[in-house]
């Protein structure tokens, strides 16, 4: 019995057709439109803050004594109070209009919260002054 060669010419034919399938998918033009606005759609831009002024300031003076300004604590709250004014971080709302708070309305709200920060420190101390004192008695 002769054993029947196996030739390579199925192969290469299938090749040959794999590589003219690829060469004419790459050839054909592509015509379909490109969107001329990519990426996220736009949003409202964020405003300022409208409410809750007092935790946002209790925060911004705590982090300004911590230095987190590169400024010193000694320089005063009137620095802060510009520096609020100028970025215009806190606004007023009325209706749909949003303006933003006048120096001397944040200088007095800033004063307001710094009585709050030192009376609550002066609360906290006494209330560890009297566990102190208890804990000793005992």
């Amino acid at each position: 019995m002769k054993k029947k060669k196996r030739g390579t010419g199925g192969l290469e034919s299938k090749a040959k057709r794999g590589l003219e399938k690829k060469e004419k998918k790459y050839i054909e033009s592509n015509n379909q439109k490109v969107k001329k606005k990519r990426g996220r759609k736009l949003s409202e831009p964020i405003i300022g803050f409208t409410s809750q002024r007092s935790e946002v300031l209790k925060m911004i003076i705590l982090l300004y004594e911590q230095g987190a300004m590169s400024q010193h604590f000694n320089t005063g709250m009137a620095n802060l109070a510009r520096y609020i004014a100028q970025t215009e971080l806190l606004k007023h709302c009325v209706g749909e209009e949003h303006t933003s708070l006048k120096l001397s309305s944040i200088k007095v709200m800033l004063s307001n919260t710094w009585t709050d920060i030192k009376e609550e420190r002066e609360m906290e101390e006494k209330k560890q002054r009297i566990a102190t004192e208890i804990s000793l008695m005992r």
